[in-house]
């Protein structure tokens, strides 16, 4: 048996002992730690032919095989020259289904690979009727782009270190580029200063309709790891921002990259905001709700969740939202804007709570939108801008 025939072997084993109680990329961190012998090729290889299992099974109850971890492997392209050939020699289905994805005719390959959709993508009823639902999930099967945001004036200083480096990209919108391969940017210099930032497309259009002015003041309320105060901060520094989450290690990373970015530290606060608000807080001009949610909109980067999503999240997750949204807006100033954000695709999450929070609170609706990035290589975000009358 050859070295790729024994891999596979090991995938099919190692997905019957993985439950999906944590991410797969930290269950693999620990698997590769239990199993030092694997070099790091194979170990690349191994997680790569993992991750493609869980995009082509998804959520349909079939059991896999070996056959299935190549099919699914022809689909993630481009692959490494060396199993390719493999493929190639083993079965001329591979070789034709991996030319498919190469030209980028995923619903062609998708078919001769044997994939169905019935059963596929968890409560796909549910998603919203703006998305097309067959691109949607004709995106899973193949893995998603590597997105930068350059900071306004280090254009050109980017981009000569990483054309310098052999770098290949297209600058999709202004200062959003798409890599054309996966590029160990965290050694660049320009990494390192903090003059680019990896985020997907979807997430860099969240903040299109966000106008902070001189003096204002802004809350970031889910603040996670400060992807959406960048952008703000990067827009105008000259704001009085206070930042909040309830994951302690979420806000050293913001404060952190701040740091290096040279921007300003914001005030900074750890509480639970569906529980309540902090009497004295604020006012703001701005509040940015980047809310807890399924995350069905970035299922591309996890996909095992297809696998092990539960029905009963989705209303878990919109009660949340209306919770922490009832208690933000209290904050707000008269004729201030909240956005509210999420990474879900679904009606629930988004939609039908705009219309929960529109017709309870004292706030309307002035804009909402999905950014539908998945045929492009990106995520799926949804934005409402939401003003306080």
């Amino acid at each position: 048996m050859g070295r790729f025939d024994t891999l596979a072997g090991r995938v099919l084993q190692a997905y019957k002992n993985y439950n999906g109680k944590e991410p797969l990329y930290l269950w693999l961190k620990e698997y590769y730690r239990q199993n030092k012998q694997m070099g790091s090729t194979d170990r690349k290889l191994f997680s790569a032919l993992f991750f493609g299992l869980f995009r082509f099974k998804g959520g349909r109850p079939v059991r896999p095989d070996e056959d299935m971890i190549n099919m699914a492997a022809c689909l993630q392209w481009p692959l490494p020259a060396a199993y390719g050939n493999y493929l190639t020699e083993k079965d001329e289905r591979y070789r034709k289904v991996m030319d498919l994805a190469e030209a980028h005719q995923w619903a062609e390959a998708a078919q001769l690979a044997g994939w169905e959709e019935e059963g596929y993508f968890p409560m796909v009823d549910s998603v919203s009727n703006t998305i097309d639902r067959a691109q949607l999930e004709l995106a899973h099967l193949h893995p998603s782009r590597v997105w930068i945001r350059v900071r306004i004036g280090f254009e050109k200083e980017v981009g000569e270190e990483l054309r310098a480096a052999g770098y290949e990209w297209e600058e999709i919108q202004p200062r959003c580029w798409r890599m054309k391969g996966h590029y160990p940017l965290h050694t660049t210099k320009t990494w390192e200063a903090g003059k680019f930032e990896l985020q997907d497309i979807a997430s860099q259009e969240t903040a299109t309709g966000m106008h902070p002015e001189s003096g204002q003041a802004w809350f970031d309320c889910c603040a996670g790891a400060g992807g959406k105060s960048l952008m703000l901060l990067d827009k105008c520094a000259d704001i009085s921002l206070t930042v909040n989450d309830t994951r302690p290690d979420m806000l050293d990373e913001l404060q952190r990259r701040l740091v290096k970015a040279g921007l300003p530290l914001p005030k900074t606060m750890q509480a639970d905001l569906s529980l309540g608000i902090y009497e004295g807080l604020g006012p703001f001009d701005g509040i940015i709700a980047d809310l807890p949610c399924t995350g069905s909109g970035t299922w591309r980067r996890a996909p095992e969740r297809l696998h092990f999503f539960r029905e009963e999240e989705i209303a878990k997750y919109a009660a949340l939202q209306l919770d922490i949204v009832s208690q933000a807006y209290k904050v707000l100033k008269p004729d201030g804007r909240l956005f509210y954000i999420t990474c879900s695709v679904f009606r629930q999450e988004n939609e039908e709570n705009i219309e929960r929070i529109t017709s309870t609170l004292p706030l309307k609706c002035v804009n909402q939108t999905y950014h539908f990035r998945h045929p492009d290589g990106g995520d799926t975000l949804f934005v409402a801008e939401l003003e306080k009358v």
